[in-house]
């Protein structure tokens, strides 16, 4: 039996979108078009499958195409996982966010390049997936210094905005203000509260602890002497032919 991913509410009615979130050391589906990632914020387009190459990696943190049928995909542990879609619209994101990315606007740049291919901000969609949260995320005053001097305007006037208490920083909080800003709508940005680091979800106020946690986390691996894996998040635009075919393979007809 094929490994179901976590998978955001947010994309549910759009019907040509497929998309995941996977725990640790599983294998993405194909073909993909990846990065060689490298914390910073650029972006790289894939334009089909004959400019995939495995061996040659692009430089970038975040992954896009136009081309139905083609997944794009990035690695994370405990850096914010993003896949991002027009909600009705000829393209698909998948962001890496780091502290770095997304100190440099990682986010700001995504939209940003996607308002290139003519999709407004407003009519976008974005899941951000399971990553390390405040509640295990503690930094040096250094780079809430850095966070406060360069987005510090965003939460400025609106105390209960502030994302961080004490020393513990609240990533994902930072990257879904970011989106606000550039444009995008509340609504349309499912933030999954799962910390990759304790395995704890959050959920309508209330938290909920997994028997085992199958995320993977490099400040966890780090602390217990031990070598990170990784784990896939992954976006796609299905065919018409596709969509068709995996329709009829839930109802078990055949095509």
């Amino acid at each position: 039996m094929a490994f179901e991913p976590l998978r955001s509410p947010i994309f549910d009615k759009v019907l040509h979108l497929e998309h995941g979130f996977y725990t640790a050391n599983v294998e993405p589906p194909a073909p993909l078009g990846r990065a060689h990632q490298v914390h910073g914020a650029d972006i790289k387009e894939y334009i089909g499958e004959e400019s995939l190459n495995p061996h040659v990696l692009p430089k970038a943190d975040a992954v896009m195409t136009v081309v139905k049928d083609l997944w794009v995909g990035v690695q994370t542990a405990d850096c914010i996982p993003a896949l991002m879609a027009p909600i009705a619209g000829p393209a698909v994101i998948a962001v890496h966010g780091g502290w770095r990315g997304v100190l440099e606007g990682i986010f700001p740049r995504a939209l940003e390049a996607m308002e290139k291919k003519g999709i407004r901000p407003r009519d976008m969609l974005a899941a951000l997936g399971p990553a390390i949260g405040p509640c295990c995320f503690e930094v040096g005053p250094e780079l809430l210094e850095a966070f406060e001097k360069k987005w510090g305007w965003m939460w400025t006037s609106s105390p209960h905005l502030v994302p961080y208490k004490e020393r513990h920083l609240d990533l994902k909080a930072i990257a879904r203000m970011q989106l606000v800003h550039s444009g995008m709508l509340e609504p349309n940005i499912d933030v999954i509260q799962l910390c990759t680091y304790c395995g704890i979800l959050r959920l309508h106020g209330e938290e909920f602890r997994a028997e085992t946690n199958d995320w993977a986390s490099h400040r966890r691996a780090t602390h217990n002497g031990l070598k990170a894996a990784r784990q896939w998040s992954v976006i796609r635009m299905m065919s018409p032919e596709t969509e068709k075919a995996k329709k009829a393979a839930a109802t078990g007809n055949l095509i």
